[in-house]
């Protein structure tokens, strides 16, 4: 009974999580000979896109993701590395030869989890262009979650 009631509480206290989910697929050059080069290529090309900190600081500034205290801004840092936690990348289908994967992130407002997914996929198609021999696809777009997780 005990237990009940703690994990009521911790329910209580935690906020809802509500993820936001997209399938991309990384065209490179040559195809790869299998699933763990395919998921290495993937790997390696959102590390690229996301090596530096400024390429997330951006996100997470306009999104107003830092917390302040005492007036001073704190925890930027902290929050990229949240940040990253809450990226997910997985490979999608029953395909995964074909370069698809699922992107997914997730946060505690549905509409800022589906709009920093949205921002997270452009940066790679950025990424991509920039590239030679690589081209970002998005299959399915980001969703908005209707439901928390």
């Amino acid at each position: 009974m005990l237990g009940g009631i703690v994990a009521g509480i911790l329910a209580l206290r935690t906020p809802a999580r509500y993820v936001s989910s997209a399938v991309v697929r990384l065209h490179t050059k040559g195809p790869p000979s299998n699933a763990s080069e395919a998921a290495l290529r993937v790997v390696d090309f959102v590390h690229s896109a996301f090596h530096d900190q400024d390429s997330l600081g951006s996100i997470v500034k306009r999104e107003r993701l830092y917390e302040y205290h005492d007036g001073q801004l704190h925890s930027l840092d902290g929050r990229i590395h949240k940040m990253r936690l809450a990226m997910e990348i997985g490979l999608a289908g029953e395909a995964p030869l074909d370069g698809s994967f699922r992107f997914s992130f997730s946060d505690e407002d549905p509409a800022r989890a589906q709009r920093i997914l949205k921002e997270l996929i452009a940066q790679m198609a950025k990424t991509s262009s920039d590239t030679s021999g690589t081209h970002l696809e998005t299959v399915d777009p980001p969703t908005y979650p209707l439901t928390s997780s």
